[in-house]
């Protein structure tokens, strides 16, 4: 529960913080947005990017914000020939603020999406509205609407910054490839504790470790401890909606240096 206090102390500065930022800046000071139509794909899929440019020392944050950081929302509900969306997130930065750690970007992203159609002789209408916390020394939301039509015979463009971002997204490595890796699970008021224990490829320094569930939870940061090659991550996950069940076969744990990132999907019980 500690790291719960810790989190109520930090909303409510940042809540103070984004109150004074209502009368000293809006997002259109410190933020722009551009959308690249990108190119379909030869298995059908759309590829799409958003570049997102922050004004000097301003940030937004990962698709694990951390308990500093502010999620990112996306709703697709109304577009048309679309059959599911997914974000192809970038290796972020890791940052402390108060003790506490979030994961994400300063001075903006490009966010590639893979849109995968209904049908894909079809063009996609991609009405999207997209929710961001962007922070400086306060904190404010930021609100991406989209309307964009990605015509089924748009070839592939030399977008360096967006092919470079999809080249960006932490590799993914399969679980049986480790030499060792098991998650324990120990219940806990409200949740659960996790704790993983694993050996990576030599990667560098490991500045984080996320563990995801696949169901909506809130989680703790990862304490993280090392013990020769070995590496054992502990977090506390709360479900936000019941019942819940963590299920080990989809639970993502993705480890995070200063120059790449490294997924597994799938822990096992030790």
């Amino acid at each position: 529960m500690k790291a719960f206090t810790r989190l109520l102390n930090l909303c409510v500065t940042l809540l103070m913080s984004c109150a004074s930022a209502l009368w000293a800046q809006n997002q259109n000071d410190v933020l722009t947005a551009h959308f690249d139509a990108g190119w379909r794909t030869d298995h059908g899929t759309h590829i799409s990017g958003l570049k997102i440019d922050l004004a000097a020392g301003w940030k937004t944050y990962w698709r694990v914000p951390g308990e500093a950081g502010i999620p990112a929302q996306f709703d697709w509900s109304g577009s048309h020939n679309l059959k599911s969306a997914q974000v192809i997130w970038p290796h972020p930065q890791v940052f402390h603020l108060q003790g506490l750690q979030s994961i994400g970007y300063y001075g903006g992203v490009m966010l590639p999406f893979e849109f995968t159609p209904l049908d894909p002789s079809q063009p996609i209408e991609i009405i999207g509205r997209i929710d961001l916390g962007i922070c400086k020394d306060i904190c404010m939301p930021a609100l991406l609407n989209l309307n964009e039509m990605l015509p089924a015979t748009l070839k592939q463009t030399q977008n360096p910054v967006l092919i470079a971002a999809i080249s960006a997204q932490p590799k993914s490595i399969p679980a049986a490839s480790l030499s060792k890796i098991s998650c324990s699970f120990t219940p806990i008021t409200g949740g659960l504790e996790v704790t993983a224990r694993l050996v990576l490829p030599d990667m560098g320094v490991i500045e984080a470790l996320t563990i995801e569930p696949r169901q909506s939870a809130w989680v703790s940061d990862a304490y993280l401890t090392h013990t020769g090659g070995l590496l054992t991550a502990t977090t506390q996950i709360f479900p936000l909606h019941t019942p819940f069940f963590l299920d080990r076969s989809t639970l993502r744990l993705t480890a995070i240096t200063k120059s790449q990132a490294l997924e597994v999907i799938g822990c096992p019980a030790p």
